[in-house]
């Protein structure tokens, strides 16, 4: 097999696992998102403020955060920071730290959107950037 074929069909089976990721909260009542929508969405309302706002960030970079923010959720599921488990809660920070180590065993040439989830995850952001993205996060 070609390997660029083998390293497209990883990220395909990639972005499929975080498809099957259903999000606690719906925004319309009769059906649920899945993060795949949810990361795509975020991106779109990020570049549009990004752009009728005049916030001036980095577009491409805005859009790798959009992408990667939730990633550890292929592992660890939705947890929502207004959920009633408190433990799911306190366990969040630690449970997507492993997620992020067995993310990496199982889908090593996935490294890029590796790297913009763990820099999301860390808030090592520029505060603004931080700010505007989980701002849509919360929604």
């Amino acid at each position: 097999m070609d390997k660029h074929l083998g390293v497209l069909s990883k990220h395909t089976l990639l972005t499929q696992k975080f498809a099957e990721v259903y999000r606690q909260a719906q925004y319309v009542p009769q059906r649920e998102e899945n993060d795949a929508e949810h990361s795509r969405q975020l991106g779109y309302i990020c570049r549009m403020l990004n752009d009728e706002l005049w916030y001036n960030f980095d577009v491409w970079l805005l859009l790798k955060y959009a992408l990667a923010h939730d990633l550890p959720e292929i592992i660890t599921w939705d947890i929502p920071l207004h959920t009633r488990d408190l433990d799911a809660l306190a366990n969040k920070e630690e449970n997507e730290k492993k997620a992020m180590i067995k993310l990496e065993e199982e889908y090593p040439e996935a490294n890029s959107i590796r790297k913009y989830s763990k820099k999301y995850n860390k808030r090592t952001l520029n505060q603004d950037l931080y700010a505007l993205l989980i701002k849509f996060c919360l929604l």
